[in-house]
């Protein structure tokens, strides 16, 4: 079983997956977007577990959240935009099942849709908190 990454390396592995339809991948949160759909990681957080002094703890956690921006809020119809969230959400769920498989023991993740603000502009999202741990 894989050793759980650093936070670098977890940000990295993120930010080098190909999600099939995304045209734009940016290595940081961006202050504006260009061709969409586009892709980005927010800042990561990290976590202990209950640290236990008499034995080794490896109950550590990092999580990430991935966005994905479809298209701004205001174009294109409700129907267009719900259709390509919708297979965004597989795409994303493919290269998520593919780049953690090989990064951490566990993982998880949860994906919601909605609006989501870059520099004052809303755009279709989807939203995914990701998570690794060591146990």
């Amino acid at each position: 079983m894989p050793a759980l990454p650093t936070n670098a390396a977890f940000r990295d592995a993120l930010q080098s997956m190909t999600v099939t339809g995304v045209t734009t991948h940016y290595d940081y949160p961006p202050e504006s977007l260009g061709e969409l759909p586009a892709a980005f990681c927010s800042m990561p957080t990290a976590t202990l577990g209950d640290y236990l002094v008499s034995c080794t703890n490896e109950d550590k956690t990092r999580s990430m959240i991935y966005v994905i921006c479809v298209e701004a809020s205001a174009q294109d119809t409700n129907l267009t935009n719900y259709e390509a969230l919708a297979t965004l959400m597989d795409n994303l769920e493919t290269a998520l099942d593919t780049a953690l498989a090989t990064l951490a023991n566990f993982y998880t993740y949860e994906m919601t849709t909605g609006a989501y603000a870059v520099s004052g502009i809303e755009y279709w999202a989807i939203v995914t908190t990701i998570s690794v741990r060591s146990a």
